[in-house]
């Protein structure tokens, strides 16, 4: 958990001197799954508040200010390891500002700006930082698939968890399904070095191909 410490020190120094409320949500585990700091308003109407939201391995997954229900300022994101993942600035609820997305390793996979919500421009860098050219969506599974360890597939499904938890009714049996499947068909670095839409699709292929679609139903079809 190396962000933890990072966090936990600049919290300090921004909160520390003042009595700001803390609510706190877990995941069925015991770990925390969210929790926000009252800067303005009440425990049980706050107008605006720093959220921190985590994985269920206590990792965090992300962390910016809530201002009136929208997201404002300097969003971080994180990998279920505690790598940096991505940084994005909000306006109103809205992409606004630049953003830089983040291989495992550490470098720049894409950095560029957005204004109100439409991508205005980006490069893309390979995975030891050369620029790169957009290329089309072509996903070709490899035919020699070094298979993915125990730690690595639970990794991804933590991830896939946090980001699936509030589409879905069943979100950990969704993607303990679907990273599954990946996992058959790419390598992890393969799969790891995908670009966002190139993730997309392989993704959309899954459920194309009509598997896990069982699992893909939404909360409220209970």
């Amino acid at each position: 958990m190396k962000n933890c410490t990072i966090i936990t020190l600049i919290f300090f120094l921004t909160f520390g001197c003042t009595n700001n409320t803390r609510n706190i949500d877990y995941w069925p585990n015991g770990k925390k799954k969210t929790e926000i700091i009252v800067e303005k308003g009440t425990a049980e109407k706050p107008q605006e508040y720093i959220l921190i939201s985590y994985y269920n391995n206590g990792e965090i997954f992300k962390t910016g200010k809530v201002v009136n229900g929208k997201e404002q300022g300097n969003w971080l994101y994180y990998f279920a390891d505690g790598n940096l993942k991505s940084e994005n600035e909000y306006s109103n609820g809205s992409l606004n500002g630049q953003f830089k997305t983040y291989y495992r390793n550490g470098i720049i996979k894409q950095e560029g700006s957005y204004v109100s919500g439409q991508l205005a421009d980006a490069r893309h860098f390979d995975k030891v930082g050369k620029e790169r050219k957009n290329t089309s969506n072509q996903i070709q599974p490899s035919l020699e698939i070094e298979p993915w360890t125990l730690n690595q597939v639970d990794l991804m499904i933590t991830e896939c968890i946090a980001t699936q938890e509030v589409n879905y009714s069943n979100p950990a049996n969704f993607c303990d399904c679907m990273i599954k499947s990946i996992a058959v068909q790419y390598s992890l670095e393969k799969y790891s070095n995908l670009s966002q839409a190139e993730t997309n699709l392989a993704y959309e292929n899954m459920i194309r191909d009509e598997y896990c679609t069982v699992l893909r139903k939404e909360k409220n079809a209970r």
